[in-house]
């Protein structure tokens, strides 16, 4: 039996195996069915796929091509996808041996999420066995911080589970302080640059609240606190964790800086809402407190880490008749500012007393990084860590002069109920093929000694794609590159080559852009599934087959070259089974639109008016590409920019400048002319290929270019000429007007 009141520096090894014995259990029987049916199962949402998806791409390209990371295989042929979401490399560093063995993405993800609920409660214990010097204690803490309702709730983004890093951190950085070795200074750096490379979020939110409780962590330190801070292990722990995460961060930050990814803040986390809801499948509390809630949004605390919360508390106040441990004491006020920062910034916009202003918006609208972020609660993970301190700080206060036996049945009564209030297995899983019993057609690919990008058709219209991370999934069978994609962010180009093609293929102005962009193979999905654009394209395709059955002549651009059977599959998409694969082959050339020989038409006096009227359209007519005319609502039929000239004028061309905004570009565009008092619809020709290509080459300056018949214009007007509204906004940064 193990001896509780065993100090730290009596340690032997068992305890510390005894804990993390302890927690592999935990993190095993709490994880069902992903850690006993770990090749068959994934969180129940899209971004479980996309992230097992990242994480076989980290261990399947850093030891063949590294300087190639960001290169992904999806949304091609963008040349840095991986940029888009969340790389994992922290994630895929951990997991490479079991990716490795098994080349499996679907046992890599849950067996690492098994491996991380174990890690992150270990490395939690050492901090507080650092603070408390009571291994109970401290075992408590790691229960607290890692088998806790906000990590089951929050499976499918293992990025967000992948906290491991930071109580190890912590341990440096006290040790740092208290001791000034620069071994401590190196481990922070490299703990600090771990985290970061696991998950952008806490990297950025870390680094924050490290900055701003310096004051208070320096000012626990008993020694003349300015002359003696160890100033350069601290700025030696900076520079390792720099040089650490920065290439990535820069790498990444460059490519969104061609597209649009500022992002709105979501509402935060506050205690009447989010820190009170558990998983609806809790034990416990789930018919009680586990209401409908968003996803990612579920932080109870337990009540049993609210009462020891409470005791580490009163263990601070003066005269309260609980005595922290005499090395902890020191460190109580630190990170008791490092929680209360950590819990008013995760309000995000609103701070849960009064009408104040969240300090997260001021983050979001200065600090380079924030801009990007949306999901303030996710500082909820370092509010977690601090309560852990508090509980473990209780803990041993409440029971520092306890019998033994009674020392060994509270630890053996909380150890059990701390965890069982946040229960929640089995966890929501989809059922997903992966392995041996992915579908047949994937298994072709990867065996085709013919390689070449691919189209999964149809694709997933805008409301629908999470479900194109299926294809991301299955594209770990044979790693070409394919045009799908699901992620945070999305190439410029993307939308509009996934309509054009859920529109047009097999039309030929899809096959144009496929050729010209050297796309291989089209895998068609003839099941039908959810949504109505997918049910049209089917329909589409399968009458072109028709056609080409009766005549083959016609099936000159698309070689078909493989068909298979009609099959069931487990996974919750239902439209594998019964595939055509179709070689991408020779056709017409399409049009040719010739920029270079108009010419600007000037400015000066033009007028304009939109409908509807939300947005300033004086601002897509200044000449400048950072104001931008915004719909402010999704883009619908009827809605257009009017420009009036002074005169009338021959107008050849309209340039609709998209740059950043590319994704928002105006949907099914109709051109309508004013001459002699009647407006007119006029024709013309589109080049969509060199549109994509200017995406790809100049992002800040693509535009859309419309040739149209040289003729005499009073006015001019962009109109939507959308059926159907759901569309993204309508942002247009400039329009530009030729003359012959």
């Amino acid at each position: 039996m193990l001896d509780p009141n065993v100090g730290a520096q009596g340690l032997v090894k068992a305890p510390r195996l005894a804990a993390l014995g302890i927690y592999l259990t935990l993190a095993v029987a709490t994880s069902v069915p992903l850690s006993i049916h770990p090749s068959g199962v994934l969180p129940d949402n899209a971004d479980a796929l996309h992230f097992a998806w990242s994480i076989a791409w980290v261990c399947h390209q850093l030891p063949r091509d590294p300087l190639h990371l960001l290169s992904a295989n999806i949304f091609y042929p963008d040349t840095a996808s991986l940029a888009y979401g969340e790389p994992m490399l922290g994630e895929a560093l951990l997991g490479w041996p079991i990716f490795a063995l098994t080349g499996n993405d679907v046992i890599t993800f849950n067996l690492l999420f098994v491996a991380t609920l174990c890690l992150s409660a270990f490395t939690m214990f050492l901090l507080a066995l650092e603070i408390t010097d009571d291994w109970p204690a401290a075992l408590l803490a790691g229960e607290i911080f890692a088998f806790t309702t906000a990590n089951y709730d929050s499976a499918a983004r293992l990025q967000i589970v992948s906290s491991q890093w930071t109580p190890l951190a912590l341990l440096f950085y006290l040790r740092l302080l208290r001791e000034g070795r620069l071994r401590n200074a190196v481990g922070l750096g490299i703990a600090f640059g771990l985290q970061g490379l696991a998950c952008n979020y806490y990297q950025l939110f870390f680094a924050t609240l490290l900055l701003l409780s310096l004051p208070a962590f320096l000012a626990a330190v008993e020694r003349p606190r300015w002359r003696n801070t160890p100033w350069l292990g601290l700025a030696l722990a900076g520079s390792i964790a720099v040089a650490i995460c920065l290439p990535l961060d820069l790498a990444q930050l460059r490519h969104l800086s061609h597209i649009a990814s500022e992002r709105a803040v979501r509402e935060g986390a506050l205690p009447q809402t989010s820190y009170m809801q558990t998983a609806p499948q809790n034990w416990l509390y789930g018919a009680s407190f586990g209401a409908s809630a968003s996803y990612d949004d579920r932080f109870f605390v337990g009540f049993a880490t609210l009462l020891l919360l409470a005791a580490g508390v009163l263990a601070t106040v003066p005269g309260v008749k609980l005595e922290a441990p005499e090395q902890a004491r020191r460190w109580l006020i630190p990170f008791l500012a490092f929680g209360v920062l950590a819990f008013l910034l995760g309000c995000g916009k609103r701070l849960p007393f009064g009408d104040v202003r969240g300090p997260f918006l001021l983050l979001h609208s200065f600090v380079p990084g924030y801009a990007q972020t949306r999901v303030p609660s996710r500082y909820a993970m370092f509010v977690r860590l601090a309560i852990a301190v508090f509980a473990a700080v209780g803990f041993a206060a409440l029971f520092a002069r306890a019998a033994s036996r009674l020392r060994r049945a509270a630890i053996l009564a909380l150890g059990v109920v701390v965890p069982l209030e946040h229960v929640s297995a089995p966890l929501p899983t989809w059922r997903v093929s992966s392995g041996a019993s992915r579908p047949e057609v994937y298994k072709w690919l990867a065996e085709s000694q013919e390689r070449g990008p691919v189209v999964e058709f149809p694709p997933h219209p805008l409301r629908l794609r999470r479900q194109e991370a299926f294809f991301q999934h299955f594209s770990t069978s044979h790693w070409r590159p394919i045009v799908n994609g699901f992620s945070s962010f999305y190439p410029g180009f993307h939308d509009f080559l996934n309509e054009l093609l859920l529109e047009d293929l097999p039309g030929d102005r899809s096959l144009r852009v496929l050729r010209g962009l050297g796309v291989r193979y089209v895998v068609f999905h003839p099941q039908r599934g959810s949504g109505s654009e997918i049910t049209e394209a089917v329909d589409r395709f399968e009458r072109f087959e028709h056609r080409i059955r009766k005549r083959p002549e016609l099936g000159d651009q698309l070689e078909l070259v493989k068909t298979f059977e009609p099959a069931s599959y487990p996974d919750p998409m239902p439209r594998l089974g019964g595939e055509r694969v179709y070689r991408v082959v020779g056709g017409p050339e399409g049009p040719r639109v010739t920029k270079a020989a108009w010419r600007p038409l000037g400015r000066d006096g033009w007028r304009c008016e939109s409908a509807p009227a939300s947005g300033d359209c004086r601002l897509a007519i200044d000449g400048r590409l950072d104001t931008v005319f915004d719909s402010q609502h999704d883009q619908g039929p009827g809605d257009f920019i009017r420009i009036a000239f002074p005169r009338g004028v021959p107008v050849v061309g309209v340039s609709l400048i998209c740059g950043r905004y590319s994704s928002e570009y105006p949907r099914h565009v109709q051109i309508l002319g004013l001459r002699q008092g009647r407006w007119l619809t006029l024709d013309y020709q589109f080049d969509e290929l060199d549109f994509i290509r200017q995406v790809l080459e100049t992002p800040e300056r693509a535009s859309m270019d419309l040739a149209l018949e040289p003729q005499p214009l009073e006015a001019l007007e962009v109109r939507i000429g959308l059926e159907e509204t759901g569309f993204s906004s309508w942002i247009q940064p400039e329009i530009e007007i030729y003359t012959p």
